[in-house]
């Protein structure tokens, strides 16, 4: 009792060395265990954040849909908007020059902030809508030596001489004689049809104005306004139209022997 009580001073450093022992463990486990479980993890995140930003820091514009746009729907830039884009969720095949796409419509319904890319349009030519119809006309004074495979748009040509385009590079199915065979829209043969009535009725000629380099030349503007009137007596008249036609044959084999200046290479572009 009396060696418990009153320890030597051995025993008393050697209580000592084992407390400083027991607390340096202590000590090292807390230190092990802070490094586990919180600095370790910190410094992972860290690496993870500093990787995130240096390869979501790059990035490129790409154009995007400033609105809704609909298949076959002709298009211009004032549709898109310049976008600077994660490089990652850019598309491989995204546009980022609208020269890419000169001439050519939707092939699908786009939504508003649609990154755009090659894949989603189409040439205008090549674009066959549920309104598409072949079309054969013989009222129109045709360029020479048309040929199957051309494009043409079709003008109507007033007295004075001023062209107004009617229908925009279309192709040529096939030509026989003074007969044009080719395949068009709703929309495109109602400006036919109200431009042939117009020109019957005022005097005016509709021709064809052929494209020398179809491939590289865009699409000339649709310049020929529709006339009202003109509509309103085609709906009176459901045989107006074709009476317009035969009307324009019979003028053009009588008065046209022309020869139709062609589009050159720096037109409609």
């Amino acid at each position: 009792m009396f060696g418990k009580k009153y320890r030597t001073k051995e025993d008393k450093l050697i209580r000592k060395f084992w407390i400083g022992v027991w607390i340096g463990l202590l000590v090292i486990l807390i230190v092990i265990l802070v490094y586990q479980f919180i600095i370790i993890p910190s410094v992972k995140e860290d690496t993870k954040r500093m990787t995130l930003n240096n390869v979501y820091g790059k990035g490129q514009n790409i154009y995007v849909l400033k609105k809704d746009v609909n298949k076959g729907q002709e298009i211009d830039a004032a549709f898109f908007k310049n976008q600077y884009t994660n490089i990652l969720t850019v598309p491989m095949d995204a546009i980022k020059d609208l020269s890419e796409i000169q001439g050519k419509v939707p092939r699908i319904n786009l939504s508003k902030n649609t990154p755009i890319n090659s894949n989603m349009f189409v040439n205008m030519n090549e674009y066959v809508t549920e309104d598409l119809r072949d079309v054969d006309y013989s009222d129109i004074v045709l360029n020479k030596d048309l040929r199957k495979g051309q494009y043409v748009d079709i003008i109507y040509r007033k007295k004075d001489g001023t062209n107004f385009t009617v229908v925009s590079k279309i192709k040529v199915n096939n030509v026989a004689g003074q007969t044009l065979y080719t395949s068009m829209t709703a929309k495109q043969r109602q400006y036919k049809d109200n431009a042939t009535v117009k020109a019957s009725l005022t005097g005016g000629t509709i021709l064809t104005v052929r494209y020398t380099d179809a491939e590289n030349q865009r699409a000339a503007k649709i310049t020929y306004p529709l006339d009202k009137d003109v509509e309103k007596l085609i709906n009176a008249d459901p045989k107006l139209v074709k009476k317009a036609g035969q009307a324009l044959r019979q003028r053009n084999s009588k008065k046209y022997n022309v020869k139709i200046k062609p589009h050159f290479a720096d037109e409609n572009k």
